[in-house]
């Protein structure tokens, strides 16, 4: 049990208190008993169902396309040790996570753990002991009459008239006494028996909550009020039923968790009785459940932040005046204008150059290195994940670096220990590990035969020239025929679906993008579509 069930708990119990408490103030005392009896059931209901509902309010926030890319940039820099053992092991994240620091003493929250479920127990066995007993004092009662709808039962034992469930038990002094007899046939008849039993389960999870209590007493009065009017109803003399139950009042103790005669305080039903019926209009007073279900649910409601970049309103000057920048048309042509711009600028040229020149001295603690990682050709491995990393010597991920396709170029930084492994590997390839020897790697990996069987799934990601999530992919199988066997869409980027025959052909296709096909032979394609 955690935290979350706890405070989930703790605010049950907060809204059981609001509506038996409100309940009690105002509106026990009216006659509309069985409005009454659904106004309790109903709050209890409420009460476990309102915690779990969380209104959302959505504000979209604009944020400049400069900062967006500020934000995420700096995520990626402070989680990069997460963000790539993620994207290549599942079982490597907690490599990178910190440890977490295990205590062995016992802590408060444990205790009060240990003394819920403690207190759960207890009830639990009283219900049940309590229900075990009622079955018992019936199986030693003898049948007087038996309907479809209700069995009569008389008892030999010293206690008081109940009612449970289909059965109605008396002791043998009072199987001629009219009065109880109509008055149990009518708990009997209202199933006030179930509803009880309803909220006795109900009201295990609150044991701790005086409400919950003060709740299931004000449903037995209910039902008491209830069967006393029902009585009255056929025909019996108010006086003569009162002086019964002053008659009845000092007996046997009532069986508990049943309709007994005497459940509930003999004055209150007396007044009850003696009390004129309550005008509709006090049915008013019962808006106070949904301005408590209102109340609680804007206390907690949570307020979302939906950003949504910005993006610059792009111009270009035709003539002596400005005129707003067609996206659809010349967006990716102005893209392209500035990335050849900035490729072929000193500054970018010189700083590509020290990026990828050779690390010459050996490594040490904290250190980088840096090479390619090619095929056994030399040529860049392509369309699938490379992947330079330092593991430890249980094989965790401490680093990696995911290689540029382009080139084959992988760099490592901030080495953890020169005694980890320097593993090398992609889809489809046979790994190879290397010690920190050396700061400068060209590695050749070697192709080893496709391990994939008809019905395996494959996956992948596309994306544009620009890396922006393509929209409308279609995602192809292809035979030795070039005719298509299987297909599948994508319009946020990611696909999957499961292969027809290992060595046919994935294409990948989409309006205004040159198609990229490739033989299918590994689980994983990181595929880049170049416009036409």
């Amino acid at each position: 049990m955690s935290t979350v069930v706890l405070t989930y708990l703790l605010k049950v119990a907060m809204l059981v208190a609001a509506f038996s408490l409100m309940f009690h103030l105002f509106v026990r005392k009216d006659t509309f008993h069985r409005v009454g009896r659904l106004v309790l059931v109903v709050s209890l209901f409420a009460a476990y169902v309102l915690p779990l509902c969380t209104v959302k309010r959505h504000i979209v926030q604009k944020v400049p396309q400069v900062e967006a890319a500020r934000q995420l940039t700096a995520y990626q820099t402070e989680h990069a040790d997460y963000i790539s053992a993620r994207d290549s092991e599942p079982a490597s994240v907690a490599a990178v996570q910190p440890a977490q620091t295990m205590h062995k003493g016992i802590t408060w929250l444990q205790i009060a753990i240990a003394v819920y479920l403690a207190g759960v127990l207890f009830v639990l066995c009283r219900i049940a002991f309590s229900y075990l007993r009622v079955y018992s004092i019936i199986r030693r009662c003898r049948k007087v009459s038996e309907t479809d709808s209700m069995t009569i039962l008389v008892s030999d034992d010293n206690i008081q008239p109940f009612s449970w469930m289909n059965w109605i038990v008396l002791p043998a002094k009072d199987i001629d006494n009219r009065a109880i007899l109509a008055h149990e046939k009518v708990h009997v008849a209202m199933h006030h028996s179930r509803e009880l039993l309803m909220v006795d389960l109900m009201s295990l999870l609150q044991w701790f909550n005086p409400a919950v209590w003060m709740l299931r007493r004000d449903l037995c009065s209910l039902h008491e009020y209830e069967a006393d009017a029902g009585v009255l109803a056929s025909g019996y003399d108010m006086d003569d039923y009162q002086n019964v139950l002053i008659n009845r009042a000092v007996v046997a103790a009532p069986v508990p968790f049943t309709n007994s005669f005497h459940a509930s305080s003999l004055r209150e039903r007396i007044t009850m009785i003696n009390r004129r019926g309550s005008k509709p209009r006090v049915l008013l007073k019962l808006a106070y459940i949904p301005v408590i279900a209102g109340l609680w649910l804007a206390a907690t409601s949570l307020t979302v932040y939906d950003p949504v970049v910005e993006q610059p309103d792009i111009k270009r000057e035709v003539g002596p005046n400005w005129a707003p920048f067609d996206r659809t048309a010349g967006l990716d042509a102005e893209m392209e204008r500035a990335t050849a711009q900035l490729r072929e600028s000193p500054e970018f040229k010189a700083y590509m150059e020290q990026m990828h020149r050779p690390v010459e001295t050996a490594p040490e603690n904290g250190g980088k290195v840096n090479g390619h990682i090619l095929d056994v050709n030399g040529n860049p491995i392509l369309y699938r994940p490379v992947k330079a990393s330092e593991r430890d010597k249980d094989g965790n991920i401490v680093k990696q670096c995911i290689v540029s396709e382009g080139d084959g170029y992988f760099q490592i930084t901030g080495i953890a220990d020169i005694k980890h492994d320097l593993v090398f590997e992609a889809d489809g390839y046979a790994p190879q590990t290397f010690a920190f020897d050396r700061g400068n790697y060209e590695i050749r990996l070697k192709p080893v035969p496709s391990t994939l069987k008809a019905g395996d799934a494959i996956n992948g990601q596309v994306v544009l020239g620009h890396w922006a999530n393509p929209g409308g992919v279609l995602v192809q199988e292809l035979d030795a025929n070039g005719k298509e066997v299987a297909r599948t869409y994508t319009d946020q980027g990611m696909f999957s679906f499961n292969v027809v025959k290992p060595g046919n052909t994935i294409k990948v296709s989409t309006s205004g993008f040159e198609p990229f096909t490739a033989p299918i032979d590994i689980p994983y394609y990181s595929i880049v579509l170049n416009e036409n």
